[in-house]
């Protein structure tokens, strides 16, 4: 009986239901990634980190496939592949001397140019995955509370730039590399960690904040993707009294390093935002969201013109 039992053609084949479990992406990478920035970077893993967590998420995405899985793509996707082959094509340029740049060779600018391409395709890899993590794994709340904390550490790095602009520490990646490996700029720019770059700007050195994304114009690119997720998890999300308040203090923090990093760019950048955000909610005709206390002040009167007790 035992043995008519284990035979492999009695035994009940796995739902679809326990399937779809065994192939779920899990959301650790991202929650990781995103939750423990901070740490990476301390580490020397700030900009590698992004590499690192490329690997298992493709793989994973290739076993969700695998498995019979659909893989959703975001909208737009056709055009940031066309972004990519164009970036890919400037291989070929990479021996090519423009006038007023740095003279060089293709073979002394392939490491950079790899280095800048295998971003570009790790990011991708990190966003295809994110957005086909289970919902029940990573809700969407969830996931934009963790984009408005790194909001919070990108404007916490921006003052630790503006107050120590020359603090700097030797990370435990870096004591782990070669001597000669340790000295070279490039993979110095990568695992040392830097509060802000100092720049020769308004006719002497200028320290910009950089802090925890190395460059001063990263810094300034990340407060300009990060600003929105901090208001709708900060404000659109929540009633609570006390976290509206926290996000308008960060906000209001916030402007110090953004004005203090002289980054145009930046500026520029939060410029359209703000106009953007206006032209659409004027389309849709939601004026009173530019102007709400007006409008609920007409509101009270009205009520209190109809109200029958008065």
């Amino acid at each position: 009986m035992t043995a008519l039992a284990n035979h492999p053609s009695l035994q009940a084949a796995p739902g679809p239901g326990l399937a779809k479990k065994l192939h779920r992406l899990p959301a650790w990478p991202v929650t990781g990634l995103l939750m423990l920035y901070p740490l990476w970077w301390a580490l020397g893993l700030g900009t590698l980190i992004f590499f690192l967590v490329a690997v298992p998420m493709a793989v994973s995405l290739v076993r969700h496939r695998a498995s019979g899985q659909f893989v959703k793509l975001p909208p737009g996707f056709l055009l940031w592949l066309l972004f990519l082959a164009v970036v890919g094509l400037g291989l070929f340029s990479l021996g090519a001397d423009p006038t007023g740049t740095v003279p060089g060779t293709a073979a002394s600018r392939l490491v950079s140019f790899a280095f800048r391409f295998g971003g570009y395709l790790a990011m991708t890899v990190i966003l295809v995955y994110a957005g086909n993590v289970d919902r029940r794994e990573l809700p969407q709340r969830r996931f934009i509370r963790l984009l408005a904390w790194l909001f919070v550490v990108t404007v916490a790095g921006g003052l630790l730039g503006m107050a120590v602009p020359t603090f700097e520490f030797t990370a435990p990646l870096e004591l782990l590399l070669p001597h000669h490996l340790r000295e070279n700029g490039f993979i110095q720019s990568l695992v040392h960690p830097t509060a802000a770059q100092i720049m020769n700007l308004l006719g002497g050195e200028t320290p910009r904040p950089g802090a925890p994304w190395g460059y001063t114009n990263t810094w300034g690119n990340n407060v300009c993707l990060l600003v929105g997720w901090l208001l709708v998890a900060g404000w659109s999300l929540t009633r609570s009294r006390r976290t509206k308040a926290f996000t308008v203090a960060t906000l209001l923090v916030a402007m110090a390093p953004i004005v203090y990093s002289l980054n145009r760019g930046l500026w520029i950048g939060l410029g359209v935002m703000v106009l953007y955000v206006a032209v659409r909610l004027a389309l849709r005709g939601r004026f009173a969201a530019l102007g709400p206390r007006r409008g609920r002040r007409r509101g009270r009167r009205r009520r209190r013109r109809h109200d029958p007790a008065r």
